[in-house]
């Protein structure tokens, strides 16, 4: 009679878990790499200039075995202004047998929302290690998932100065996570609502805010008439979003969901009146 060996699931799984663990400090950061003479480093354009964007091309034409780790935070610089440099969020990992390269995808986005998007096979020199904040961001980023709109304008707040309101994982959770991130590396404030922008197919960024979402909370005291409104930095009323009505005392939140498409430039408030005149709440917003 055959017998069967149990193992325990925890067993299996630790050993799973140690055996896919990979000791990064085996390789050699890529700044170093390139200090080597016998190293060399190209890359390309894939299309696009979100995610994996970039083909990289390594040769080793030394004698050794060469462990190379691509680090998040470096700035890959395009080989004509006009067009975007790409900033790398996530690592890789590669191993250069002698006299061989390898080829891979780097994974990254731009970061000079103003400059046109890189065309197919547009080369790219191996850049430098951008600032310190830059790098905190990045190494963020490569430790943690989000959808690659919300790392775009994460990185978008950092290289060209973008309101972190329009930081949006649409996930709550992640949505904070990665705004406090930006908050710490930036000084600024946590934003109070989600602003979007016009979309243009010519352009990466258009920089022109189509709607603004959030909610407003508020506290009524007792029974009375509550309206909500959009005032100019005047406090001229410009919209009502929501015509008096009564409302029960105790606490209320108003899910803002403005299209401002057709605002003009400059500052506004969205007010919760109670009876017509006590200030409830403000929530200030810029277009």
């Amino acid at each position: 009679m055959r017998k069967i060996l149990f193992i325990p699931v925890m067993m299996v799984m630790a050993f799973l878990s140690n055996a896919q663990t990979i000791d990064t400090a085996a390789y050699m950061p890529l700044e170093k790499c390139l200090q080597l003479p016998g190293v060399k480093f190209t890359a390309r354009c894939l299309g696009g200039h979100s995610g994996s964007c970039i083909e990289a091309t390594l040769r080793n034409n030394g004698n050794s075995v060469l462990k190379v780790r691509v680090e998040p935070g470096r700035r890959l610089v395009a080989d004509t202004a006009k067009y975007q440099d790409i900033f790398v969020v996530k690592t890789n990992l590669i191993t250069l047998l002698p006299g061989t390269e390898e080829k891979v995808e780097l994974f990254g986005f731009c970061c000079e929302s103003s400059d046109f998007g890189p065309d197919l096979d547009l080369k790219y020199s191996s850049g430098f290690m951008a600032p310190p904040a830059w790098v905190k961001l990045a190494s963020f980023l490569d430790k943690n998932k989000f959808p690659n709109t919300a790392m775009q304008h994460a990185v978008w707040v950092l290289s060209n100065d973008h309101d972190i309101a329009g930081v949006d994982c649409e996930n709550r959770e992640q949505t904070i996570a990665l705004r406090k991130m930006l908050c710490d590396l930036t000084g600024k404030e946590m934003p109070w609502a989600i602003i979007q922008y016009k979309q243009d197919s010519n352009i990466v960024f258009t920089g022109d805010v189509s709607r603004i979402r959030g909610d407003i909370s508020y506290y009524v005291r007792s029974n009375s008439s509550v309206g909500v409104f959009v005032t100019d930095y005047t406090g001229r009323v410009v919209e009502t979003l929501m015509t008096p009505s009564v409302h029960r005392s105790g606490q209320h939140t108003y899910p803002l969901d403005l299209d401002v498409s057709k605002y003009p430039e400059g500052d506004f408030e969205v007010r919760v009146y109670e009876d017509g005149s006590k200030l409830l709440e403000r929530k200030r917003f810029s277009i």
